[in-house]
C-alpha cells in the first residue's frame, strides 16, 4: 500500500493515547483513574509524561476489555496498511494483577492476530511488569531514557552531557536488559551537533538504526555510513557490551574513564 517502504509503525501508548482513552469517547468502558507514584519511580528524575499523567490522571479501559481495546486499534491500522507500532509509556499503573496482566495478554493476542506476532518496539518499558508479562511476543526494547536533541531545562551545555549519559545509560542496561529482550538504543536526528557521535554507537549496537529527522533535515552524509549501497543496515552478531576496563567505572562522574563498547560483525577487518 505504501510504495518503496517495507514497513510503516504507528506510535501510540500502551493505554492508548499518553492521557488514556476518554470515558465516552469510544464503545468501551472507560475512566479516568487518578494515580500516585510508588516511593522507587518518585526518587528517580522527573519525567514529564509521568509529571502529567499524575496532574491529570489516566483514563483506562476496564481490564475484562483490554482484549477488544488493542483489537480494535490494531485491527483499523492493519487494515489502513499498518504493518506495526511502537507502544510508549510502558510503565506500572498499579492494580497490577488484574490489570496489567490483562493488558500484556489482549496486546500479545493482538499482536498475533493483526502485526505479524511480534512487530512491536517497546519503549519506558523498563519495570519489572514488563519483563514478567510484556516479553511473550515483544522481543525488543529501550535500554535507555529518550534521545534528547536539547537539554529541557535551556541549559546550552546540557545538550552534549546528556548524549553521554545516553550512551552509559544504553550500555549498562544493556548487559542485563540484553538477556531478556534485543536491545533499542533509541532513534537520534542526523543533523544533531553530537549525531556523529550516536550514528557510530548505533552501528555497533545490535539494534535497530532509525532516525527521527524532520523533512528536510538529513545529513545523507552520516546516513550513508550506515548502509550498504542498497539501503539495508548492516547488522553486529549481538549486542554492545563495554569493555572490561571500564565495566565497573563511571565514565559520566569520574573524569578520567573513557567510555568503551564493542561487538562483532560477521565481516572481519
Amino acid at each position: 500500500m505504501f510504495k518503496g517502504l517495507d514497513d510503516i509503525y504507528v506510535w501510540h501508548a500502551l493505554c492508548g493515547g499518553w492521557g488514556g482513552v476518554g470515558p465516552g469517547a469510544t464503545h468501551l468502558k472507560a475512566k479516568v483513574t487518578s494515580l500516585s507514584l510508588s516511593p522507587g519511580l518518585d526518587g528517580t528524575m522527573d519525567d514529564l509524561a509521568v509529571v502529567k499523567i499524575v496532574e491529570g490522571g489516566i483514563g483506562l479501559v476496564h481490564p475484562d476489555q483490554a482484549g477488544d481495546f488493542y483489537d480494535s486499534m490494531h485491527s483499523y491500522l492493519a487494515s489502513a496498511g499498518i504493518t506495526g507500532v511502537k507502544v510508549d509509556v510502558i510503565q506500572e499503573y498499579g492494580g497490577r494483577v488484574d490489570l496489567t496482566k490483562n493488558y500484556y495478554d489482549g496486546l500479545s493476542k493482538s499482536l498475533v492476530k493483526n502485526l505479524h506476532g511480534t512487530n512491536l518496539i517497546s519503549s519506558m518499558q523498563q519495570c519489572n511488569d514488563f519483563f514478567f508479562l510484556g516479553t511473550k511476543q515483544i522481543s525488543m526494547g529501550r535500554v535507555g531514557d529518550d534521545f534528547w536533541f536539547q537539554d529541557p531545562n535551556g541549559d546550552p551545555d546540557g545538550v552534549f552531557w546528556l548524549q553521554g549519559v545516553h550512551m552509559i545509560h544504553c550500555s549498562y542496561n544493556s548487559m542485563w536488559m540484553g538477556q531478556i529482550i534485543h536491545p533499542d538504543w533509541d532513534m537520534f536526528q542526523s543533523d544533531h551537533v553530537c549525531a556523529k557521535f550516536h550514528a557510530g554507537s548505533r552501528a555497533i549496537c545490535g539494534g535497530p538504526v532509525y532516525v527521527s529527522d524532520s523533512l528536510g533535515g538529513h545529513d545523507f552524509d552520516i546516513l550513508k555510513k550506515l548502509v550498504h549501497p542498497d539501503g539495508t543496515i548492516p547488522k553486529c552478531h549481538h549486542f554492545a557490551l563495554r569493555t572490561r576496563d571500564c565495566l565497573f567505572k563511571n565514565p559520566l562522574f569520574d573524569q578520567k574513564t573513557v567510555l568503551k563498547i564493542w561487538n562483532f560483525n560477521k565481516v572481519p577487518e
